[in-house]
């Protein structure tokens, strides 16, 4: 409409009756077609029957959008997340296939580090890219969970800036000459490495605490806590493509993840201290994606990377089929589910007309 004070959008919602898995079926003719019409400011919902509906209040159904009106602009801004487990299955997935085509003559995303994606039913992140001239590495939370809220909490009307709180700085170092102690460094001479229980740590060799357990099940050497994961992980794949698995990575005690990074190895020289370590491709071209739903998949806690390496082809494909360099075994995912392309200095991921599609967030 002309008057500002009166302007509204047409919104067309497309609704799968089955909802597997939180996934919609690209090709199934077999869909509800509903159009509503708002202005302002406003909400769309889904019952537990599938019915949307949009209103300006709030209905204590599920949220699946909100319709933000600003200086008589629409956004899209992503739904509240009530709770861990649905940190994913609301957010406002934008369809890979509706992106206009590109200068390399295809539809696709160009990838990013940080960004999340979605192919069928798993869930990645840029881990890691590199490219000709450039080798960049994500800054990383130590808490993946912590990490993703952060992402959905600090994005704005479709920017987003890293809650930069979340990133570990690199520690000053005490003086040696300087008598004084932390009550933390303290603690640390006073107890023993749970592992091998010797009480002597070095710079570059510290104890870390990589779960909840307190006490004297609380520090751990680095070098043991990463022997330790090493011995949990497989490496599967070949020469442009490779699946690095960390089996059972619970803490037996306590139960919760271990997880732990640091950047206090900068600051003599050494690589970051990261007990999930790997060797990285010799080439110029690579990108690792972080799989972020494996408790979907697995009864064990698992950390799996993927790793895509384009020195022998510049293009990879991913699917469940004999021609997929990257082989996912699930039925969310086609034969050929996408096409990896590395393309003029940059890394793009393209959806080859899949059932379930490919999304990403923006």
């Amino acid at each position: 409409m002309t008057d500002a004070q009166h302007s509204s959008i047409i919104i067309t919602s497309y609704t799968w009756s089955r909802d597997s898995f939180s996934l919609f079926d690209y090709k199934c003719k077999e869909i509800e077609v509903k159009n509503f019409k708002g202005s302002g400011s406003f909400h769309i919902y889904r019952d537990k029957d599938n019915g949307i509906y949009c209103s300006a209040e709030k209905l204590g159904l599920n949220d699946i959008l909100h319709i933000a009106r600003w200086k008589d602009t629409y956004y899209v801004a992503p739904s509240g997340i009530d709770d861990d487990s649905n940190l994913y299955c609301n957010q406002a997935w934008n369809l890979m296939n509706h992106q206009e085509m590109n200068h390399h003559g295809f539809k696709g995303k160009k990838l990013n580090l940080g960004d999340v994606l979605k192919l069928g039913r798993f869930i990645f992140r840029v881990k890691e890219i590199s490219h000709r001239n450039t080798n960049e590495k994500a800054l990383m939370a130590t808490n993946l969970d912590m990490y993703l809220t952060s992402f959905y909490q600090t994005k704005q009307l479709g920017n987003y800036q890293m809650n930069k709180s979340l990133v570990k700085r690199p520690r000053r170092v005490r003086n040696k000459k300087s008598s004084k102690r932390t009550s933390q460094e303290q603690e640390k001479e006073d107890f023993l490495c749970r592992i091998c229980l010797s009480s002597v740590q070095s710079k570059e060799d510290p104890f870390i605490s990589p779960c909840n357990c307190s006490g004297t099940m609380k520090y751990i050497h680095f070098s043991c806590i990463k022997e330790w994961m090493d011995s949990k992980k497989s490496i599967n794949g070949g020469d442009n493509y490779q699946r690095i698995t960390w089996k059972d990575v619970k803490c037996e005690l306590c139960k919760s993840i271990i997880d732990y990074k640091d950047n206090r190895g900068l600051e003599y020289g050494m690589n970051e201290l990261n007990i999930f370590e790997f060797e990285r491709p010799s080439s110029d071209n690579w990108i690792i994606l972080e799989a972020l739903n494996t408790e979907q998949f697995s009864e064990e806690q698992v950390k799996v990377y993927h790793i895509f390496d384009f020195k022998q082809k510049k293009t990879l494909v991913v699917g469940r089929g004999y021609k997929a360099d990257a082989k996912i075994n699930d039925i969310s995912i086609s034969r050929v589910h996408a096409f990896l392309k590395a393309r003029e200095n940059e890394i793009w991921l393209q959806d080859s007309d899949s059932k379930f599609g490919c999304l990403y967030l923006q």
